[in-house]
């Protein structure tokens, strides 16, 4: 009996080494930086995550540079890895640190990435003209915006006014701003932060379980009827309320979305998005394409049931994630296996060795090279 259907999607985090690795396979993304460290934020999600944790608190930051990393490595190891070039999964950077500490080099690693492939690029800062001047070249490049309302970032560690300014003139279809996080009583500078957005603009909400990130568990998280209006207000200011912001990024470059969860989610936006013939048109899978696919990744499929533009699978083998996001991109229908841990309430869980020895394996994500690089990292960052 399949088991994947229910609960909620634990995080994952990879064990200390491969978690200070330059590139990781975690979430829906494969994610990049040439730089470890950031500003510190007390809501900052990466708190979640021990050794995460530790590099915020003890406000470390290195350059992947001090041990050989360059963006030329970078981009043949992308080049490489079989989420990137055989099934397009999105490359994220600044999931460690900000855009604002690597921007010249993501910059260059981006250069080299095919035109065509998804790029996703976090910041909570001014951008500079590095950026702008590639947002203007490359259209599969989505840069993601986070602005917090006031009172949440007492220190103003990031400006949100400024990094707003910073925005104007660029593409509207190429930003997404996503304001939060959304705590109680943050409606009146929630709402203050939506007057000041550029035209147009693409957005979100970002809704997190506050008592879930270390220090913040006093925090409330804003009820939802204040959500709904923020939303709400957004659509009579001019902007477009997204809720994937992947969506953009594959409208931009009119490729489809896998997630039906965006349609269940949120009907009216996909019905006027101009992508949406394009998703509509996407035939599932054949169980025997599942199998295939499957197996390519070294999982050994038992059932398979098809249905409402979603794939569940029974399998033996410990999966992750982005397993799932793999054979998802690459099937074009969300997936969902059988042994990825899911609950009543989301925990923060670490993967198994034995899927990272799948993955060295079957060549879907060179382990063992980047956990010699993590341990290089850790080493420094002990001496720093």
């Amino acid at each position: 009996m399949l088991t994947a259907a229910d609960g909620l999607r634990h995080k994952e985090c990879y064990d200390d080494e491969l978690e200070l690795a330059p590139v990781r396979l975690l979430g829906g993304f494969v994610l990049v930086d040439t730089h470890l460290g950031c500003v510190g934020c007390s809501f900052c999600l990466n708190r979640r995550y021990p050794v995460l944790r530790g590099l915020l608190e003890r406000k470390t930051h290195l350059d992947y540079s001090a041990i050989g990393v360059t963006p030329e490595r970078i981009a043949s190891w992308l080049a490489g890895i079989s989420s990137v070039v055989e099934a397009g999964v999105p490359v994220r950077f600044g999931h460690v640190t900000d855009l604002a500490f690597e921007e010249r080099d993501a910059c260059r690693v981006v250069e080299m990435l095919p035109p065509d492939h998804p790029v996703l690029m976090n910041t909570r800062f001014p951008i500079g003209e590095a950026t702008r001047h590639l947002l203007r070249r490359h259209r599969n490049v989505l840069l993601h915006v986070t602005v917090t309302p006031a009172g949440l970032d007492p220190e103003n560690k990031a400006d949100s006014n400024r990094t707003l300014e910073s925005l104007r003139g660029l593409p509207p279809d190429q930003v997404f701003v996503m304001i939060g996080p959304l705590v109680a009583g943050a409606g009146p500078a929630a709402r203050e932060l939506l007057a000041r957005l550029p035209a147009a603009s693409r957005i979100g909400f970002k809704e997190v379980d506050i008592a879930a990130i270390p220090g913040c568990e006093a925090l409330a998280p804003m009820p939802r009827t204040e959500v709904e209006a923020l939303i709400a207000r957004a659509g009579e200011l001019g902007h477009r309320w997204l809720p994937f912001y992947g969506c953009q990024v594959r409208a931009n470059l009119g490729r489809p979305c896998f997630f039906s969860r965006a349609a269940a989610r949120a009907p009216q936006v996909c019905a006027r998005c101009p992508n949406q013939p394009i998703c509509a048109s996407v035939r599932l899978p054949a169980a025997e394409q599942v199998r295939e696919a499957a197996a390519r990744i070294g999982l050994t499929a038992g059932e398979v049931r098809i249905a409402e533009s979603r794939v569940e699978l029974e399998i033996a083998e410990p999966a992750s994630r982005a397993d799932e996001v793999f054979l998802s991109e690459k099937l074009t229908a969300e997936v969902r296996l059988s042994t990825v841990a899911r609950a009543e309430r989301r925990e923060t869980i670490r993967l198994s060795e034995a899927i990272f020895e799948r993955w060295q394996r079957v060549g879907f994500y060179p382990v063992e090279e980047l956990r010699r690089l993590g341990r290089q990292m850790a080493r420094l960052i002990r001496s720093a």
